[in-house]
């Protein structure tokens, strides 16, 4: 599985190795297990876990020529983002929110497990799973962004702790022998756990409602709705897209200067090949520019919210959105305006 991570993102590299090593001292420091044993035992299953994938993977890149473009997309265009985005703390604040309101029971049943751990009950499951987290969230603030989908990579060992925090309570309740235990205990015990994730169960219980309202999803309309009904991003794009959907307007692909959920919305392909995204390096910024001269297809979308968010984030990226708004108001003109952002259309 160790090539499978990092063919997602090499940026996650050192939570395998801080896995690898912990392995490797509990081998040979707690089970004095021999230096030749531990090669053959643990490092040979590691190598091959990680280098299959990758093997395979290399030789697929190999056969469709795409070696360079691979070694571009891992190895240069992440350390060239890095270097041109100024890392600000505040860029974590929306991640770090999304993570305590969504997460913050598995959080607090997650310290609990490792308190237990401290307590005696060590295992190596669990020195994995704090190392997850701590250099999972390096990893997290390294790569600067802080988009809320970052922090779900340390979902799984908060998760996993949580666990280990409920067995751990259930311990000590019972440690005194089940006379000890009242039924009233239990009740108050399991009480407090219904609390503690009570936004949790409302969320659910709120989604499942609406999957049944619409039919469970099971058609295309049915799952449009379903998404609308749910997620406030599906409904107010989807008003967004309706200036596309008169009688009146006119075919064929369109660009987004923003979320591309309004191409998925729309059921409209993109103009260039580039789609626009806050990371884009200046030369694929320009290349953007001239694609939309060269296309000038019919509508452009701009989104508020989403430019400002990016220049904030990206500071060579206003000036080259100056460029694109100088474009845009000499080529279109402004078809729809509204609180999300602005449509504009072509002059024919």
């Amino acid at each position: 599985m160790g090539g499978v991570v990092l063919l997602f993102k090499l940026i996650y590299a050192p939570v395998l190795a801080s896995f690898w090593l912990a392995v490797l001292l509990d081998s040979i420091v707690r089970k004095k297990m021999r230096v030749p044993t531990c090669l053959v035992q643990i490092c040979a299953p590691l190598f091959l876990g990680v280098f299959a994938p990758l093997a395979l993977f290399l030789l697929y890149c190999v056969s469709q020529g795409m070696l360079a473009l691979v070694y571009w997309t891992y190895f240069e265009y992440p350390f060239v983002v890095s270097e041109m985005v100024d890392f600000n703390f505040k860029n974590q604040i929306p991640g770090l929110r999304f993570l305590i309101n969504n997460f913050s029971p598995l959080m607090a049943f997650g310290l609990l497990g490792v308190y237990d751990f401290f307590r005696g009950r060590r295992d190596l499951l669990t020195v994995h799973l704090v190392l997850w987290l701590i250099v999972g969230l390096g990893a997290v603030f390294w790569q600067g962004s802080g988009w809320e989908y970052y922090y779900l990579v340390i979902v799984v060992p908060l998760g996993i702790l949580c666990a280990k925090g409920l067995d751990a309570l259930r311990q000590m309740v019972v440690s005194g022998g089940p006379e000890s235990v009242s039924r009233k205990h239990s009740i108050a015990l399991a009480l407090v756990v219904v609390l503690l994730f009570s936004p949790t169960l409302q969320a659910v219980a709120f989604e499942g409602r609406a999957l049944a309202e619409h039919g469970f999803a099971l058609s295309e309309e049915d799952r449009f709705t379903y998404k609308c009904s749910v997620y406030s991003l599906y409904s107010d794009f989807a008003a967004e897209v309706s200036v596309l959907l008169e009688p009146e307007s006119v075919p064929g692909p369109i660009y987004v200067l923003g979320n591309p959920l309004v191409y998925y919305l729309s059921k409209r392909d993109v103009a260039i090949r580039i789609p626009f995204w806050p990371y884009l390096l200046p030369e694929m910024l320009e290349e953007v520019a001239r694609g939309l001269e060269r296309t000038l297809p019919p509508y452009v979308f701009a989104e508020n919210e989403f430019i400002d968010q990016a220049e904030a984030r990206v500071p060579y990226l206003a000036s080259y959105m100056r460029e694109i708004q100088r474009f845009l108001s000499e080529k279109y003109t402004p078809l729809h305006e509204s609180a999300v952002g602005t449509w504009y259309a072509r002059r024919d």
